[in-house]
């Protein structure tokens, strides 16, 4: 949000929304202290101001305010607000790209993943050679549908595309190439995924997700201690990260070469993460049980595996998981670090 490309990126939109149909009915003297008022919060991310000062400019029939109050939706999760909005700037002409942009990201709100791919395609159509839209089609394909082909192309698409487009930082680019490392990574190319992983690293050394991936494949290619750097780099960046705590901990739990292993260091910090997720993550109480297991809590381990299968694991893992849970009741531990990894 505070890019210094978004101020006027955003109040060129709205001037676009004005001169194209959507002006406001009320003058603009009565107005103007409430549309600074409410575009000064948006910008600071005060966003329940923003929200509570555009209401009171629709209250005054301002219709040129839909989309900078969408936005404000967007930020606090209000995604039906924001579909409404857009569509109600929709409704009176067929875009701007951005409007249907907006839109698509909150259908991905909702988990509405299609209504989301619709509405990205929209706005390629409107605006084609904006690398943005491209990326963010792409992380739709690749994170929330089986299209990995389709997501690899918008990839390609973005970086073809990226060097002309002004809107395109270096972050966006250490994001992307992240996604491109994803899609190698769910095709099996592992090589490939690591030198996305490791491209995305050099532009943004504080991306903690592509660190966390690297050291997925460095796992699963038995090179256990760059894996823990590239772990423990993506904690000290971001020391909350349920993802990067939750792989440290599975590799302390379960690597088959016992230098790497510490079960009670695992157990000490996947209890906190399962308290910091309501012990709720199926994910997290699979770890946290194979790290009772390495600690030789078994009791525990069979209790929290049990209860992982019951909230429900992701397709891949159910079978393995089953099996570690078999192992526990034998009192074994579990020693293979690739089985958590798709």
């Amino acid at each position: 949000m505070k890019s210094n490309r978004l101020k006027p990126l955003l109040l060129a939109l709205c001037c676009l929304l004005v001169v194209t149909g959507l002006q406001p009915l009320c003058r603009a003297d009565e107005v103007a202290d409430l549309h600074k008022v409410a575009f000064d919060a948006l910008m600071r991310n005060d966003y329940f101001s923003a929200i509570t000062n555009y209401n009171r400019l629709v209250q005054l029939n301002c219709t040129d305010v839909f989309y900078l109050r969408g936005l404000a939706f967007y930020k606090v999760h209000e995604y039906d607000e924001t579909i409404a909005d857009m569509n109600r700037i929709i409704a009176n002409r067929p875009g701007p790209a951005e409007v249907f942009e907006l839109r698509a990201k909150a259908y991905g709100g909702k988990n509405k993943h299609e209504n989301a791919l619709a509405d990205y395609t929209k706005a390629i159509d409107i605006k084609p050679n904006c690398a943005l839209f491209y990326k963010e089609r792409a992380e739709e394909y690749l994170f929330f549908t089986d299209r990995v082909d389709a997501g690899l192309i918008d990839c390609h698409t973005f970086f073809l595309l990226a060097t002309s487009d002004v809107d395109v930082t270096g972050g966006v680019i250490s994001k992307a190439y992240y996604d491109l490392g994803f899609a190698n990574e769910r095709k099996g190319n592992y090589e490939k995924a690591l030198t996305n992983y490791s491209k995305s690293i050099k532009i943004n050394p504080r991306n903690d997700i592509s660190y966390v991936h690297r050291g997925l494949i460095y796992a699963m290619a038995g090179k256990y201690d760059k894996a823990v750097n590239d772990y423990e780099q993506a904690i000290q960046i971001a020391p909350n990260s349920p993802f990067a705590i939750n792989r440290l901990s599975w590799l302390r739990s379960t690597c088959p070469d016992a230098k790497y292993r510490d079960g009670q260091r695992a157990v000490t910090d996947m209890r906190k993460l399962c308290d910091s997720t309501g012990w709720k993550d199926s994910d997290v109480l699979d770890t946290y049980a194979a790290a009772n297991a390495e600690a030789g809590n078994f009791d525990e381990a069979i209790k929290w595996e049990g209860k992982a299968i019951e909230i429900g694991l992701a397709d891949f893992q159910t079978k393995a998981a089953q099996g570690w849970w078999e192992l526990y009741k034998q009192h074994k531990p579990c020693r293979d670090v690739t089985l958590k990894t798709n």
